[in-house]
């Protein structure tokens, strides 16, 4: 009968042990169950993050491009919204490729070691082309202005050149001092469209730069050797005052490149 108890007793303090173990067992299943599903989440928020980083991100890359073209354009509302895309699209590349420490969010998987090495490299050169840019920006609107300048002034210098034409043609001047006076309406509208051709920035802008710079100057040395020779025309506009052949010899009047 004792032996009995006993074996029944050995029985159920196994079957305890069984079912204690089975408890614990169960419980750090829940335990670790509970884990998996935390880490599940916070990837989730995670990813949501990287999502949302990379959305704008894209979405920014839009805006630098249009701020460029609107910047080179010489629109100066562009330059400062360019300067913010630049910034806010440099800091949510940083929360990919470094972490964001004040929300605890790690850099992108090491996983996407290449893409992010292939992305940082066209960032490094998006971003330098957006600081040249930038840099620019009192040259750029400067330009602009004079080319605005020009166009407005031009057309109305055209005028006045025709009206000397005329005056030195009613004069009997020579004709090479005729020629000369039209020239200079030619190289006004020259200079005008190389100012465009450079603001343009083709493959032909260092080309017409270096035309501007030869026109201008050629432009206002033939100008001021007229001033300065005070010619006789025949207008109320212009009294006569001395001899005025002698803006003819000007030594760039006749040794230029023709205008074409």
């Amino acid at each position: 009968m004792r032996k009995i108890n006993a074996n029944a007793l050995l029985s159920g303090v196994r079957s305890n042990t069984l079912i204690t173990g089975l408890f614990v067992v169960l419980i750090v299943a829940i335990v670790l169950l509970f884990a998996n599903f935390a880490y599940i989440n916070t990837q989730a928020d995670y990813d949501n993050e990287y999502i949302a980083h990379a959305g704008e991100l894209r979405v920014l890359s839009q805006r630098i491009a249009k701020n460029a073209v609107e910047a080179a354009a010489g629109t100066q509302e562009a330059f400062v919204s360019l300067k913010e895309a630049r910034n806010e699209f440099d800091k949510r590349w940083g929360y990919l490729a470094q972490g964001d420490e004040a929300i605890g969010l790690p850099p992108v998987p090491q996983s996407l070691a290449t893409e992010v090495e292939a992305v940082q490299q066209d960032w490094n050169t998006l971003r330098r082309d957006t600081d040249a840019i930038l840099a620019s920006e009192q040259t750029v609107l400067s330009l602009h202005q004079v080319a605005t300048t020009l166009a407005e002034t031009i057309p109305q210098l055209q005028v006045e050149y025709e009206e000397v034409v005329d005056i030195l043609l009613e004069s009997g001047a020579p004709a090479a001092q005729v020629s000369v006076a039209q020239r200079q309406s030619l190289l006004a509208e020259r200079i005008l469209g190389s100012v465009n051709k450079v603001l343009s920035g083709d493959e032909d802008s260092v080309q017409a730069a270096d035309m501007f710079g030869r026109d201008a100057s050629l432009f206002g040395r033939v100008l001021n050797a007229m001033l300065e020779a005070t010619l006789p025309w025949a207008s109320p506009r212009y009294p006569t005052r001395k001899p005025w052949t002698a803006w003819a010899r000007f030594p760039s009047c006749s040794s230029s490149s023709p205008v074409r």
